[in-house]
């Protein structure tokens, strides 16, 4: 993802088995990928599998039980 100028980056991160939401807003891609990297280490113990779908999604799931998925964006609806 290419910084842009006077932006922000946006990262959600939603349980959807306890239908939780969070959003966190960083001013550089960096430091939003630097939180990502952190939670995804904490994960790889809490969760039987982490993967990442895509280059700004990652998702965490235990078996048979519903997804977190935590992604990344600077293009975000208020």
């Amino acid at each position: 993802m290419k910084t842009l100028p006077n932006s922000v980056y946006v990262v959600l991160d939603r349980d959807m088995e306890e239908s939780i939401f969070d959003t966190m807003v960083f001013t550089t891609y960096e430091k939003a990928m630097e939180y990502i990297k952190d939670t995804l280490r904490e994960c790889n113990e809490l969760y039987d599998k982490v993967s990442q779908d895509d280059k700004n999604s990652w998702r965490m799931q235990d078996e048979g039980c519903q997804p977190r998925i935590i992604e990344l964006t600077n293009n975000a609806v208020w």
